[in-house]
């Protein structure tokens, strides 16, 4: 433990449990240490700053909460009457040394670095969070604290795919709430994540919509079959951000369809790069070969695709 330290029982309605100078921890720790401490009482004491009426938690915050939850009214700890800031936010890191912090309790220490330290000065603590000293990671970890929590809580649950961090923090709140609601009823994989948003990105701006959801896309959020939702939705997506080429998939999809009810699969080439046609048909049988009549006596139909792409 570090000098200039005392052991005393502290009553803990004296605790100020509201500020958060030092602390970092997310989600708060509580809800992981109450079963500990019941089976084995308080192992490791919280460190508490003396002011002049009350505590100030610098480590433990997870600790003392869950004691209070457990309706403990004292609790043994390391008191410190140190006033420099940057200290006491190293004894509370030091402190959270013994784990491996998330992206969000990264970005909120480093935001606590900020205020009591240099950018020069911050940058040099890049390495202790695992980050390059490279001002763009600055920006990563400010972006993470722009988000509302239950991003943040995406984030360390792994389901946000932190390439999109930078974008979704350029929103408000109100709409990072909306695009909650599309994360909600989406789920989307991590790729699915970083192409959908930036199509509404460039959507928003395409057609000046006033907002990265607009209401036609909030509505169909709304479907209650999770795959029927998700399918309109990103077709919806995909038939605004390529027009041209959506109407013309669409007027060839019935053609398509024809040949497919009789086993013959007709793909054209993704976004009708080139004017070229992929037909593929399976012969497991003799009487397969009816196929290939088929598509003979169809063949003005291939044409007519052929003519449209």
């Amino acid at each position: 433990m570090h000098s200039g330290f005392e052991f005393s029982k502290i009553l803990l309605s004296k605790i100020n449990i509201e500020d958060r100078t030092f602390l970092f921890s997310f989600p708060k720790r509580n809800i992981f240490l109450k079963e500990s401490i019941k089976k084995l009482g308080l192992l490791q004491p919280p460190i508490l700053l003396k002011t002049d009426n009350e505590y100030k938690i610098i480590a433990g915050e997870g600790r003392i909460l869950a004691l209070i939850e457990l309706g403990f009214e004292e609790v043994h700890a390391f008191i410190t009457q140190e006033n420099n800031p940057k200290k006491l936010l190293f004894i509370s890191f030091e402190s959270n040394a013994f784990r491996t912090l998330n992206l969000v309790e990264k970005a909120d220490f480093f935001e606590k670095v900020l205020k009591f330290f240099s950018i020069e000065e911050a940058i040099s603590f890049l390495p202790l969070l695992g980050f390059t000293k490279h001002y763009s990671w600055m920006e990563f970890l400010k972006g993470i604290n722009k988000l509302i929590s239950e991003f943040k809580e995406l984030l360390v649950k792994e389901e946000l795919n932190p390439r999109v961090i930078q974008l979704i923090a350029i929103l408000s709140e109100q709409e990072q709430k909306k695009l909650l609601n599309f994360y909600q009823k989406i789920k989307p994989s991590f790729s699915e994540q970083r192409k959908i948003l930036h199509k509404l990105f460039d959507l928003k701006k395409r057609y000046s919509f006033n907002t990265i959801l607009p209401d036609f896309l909030m509505e169909i959020l709304k479907e209650e079959d999770f795959n029927i939702r998700k399918k309109r939705f990103l077709e919806e997506v995909f038939r605004l951000y390529y027009p041209n080429y959506s109407k013309k998939l669409e007027e060839i999809q019935p053609y398509i369809e024809k040949f497919k009810t009789r086993g013959i699969f007709v793909s054209p080439c993704p976004y009708f790069e080139k004017k070229e046609l992929e037909v593929r048909l399976n012969i497991l049988s003799e009487e397969d070969t009816v196929k290939i009549d088929f598509l003979k006596e169809n063949l003005p139909l291939i044409s007519k695709i052929l003519r449209k792409i």
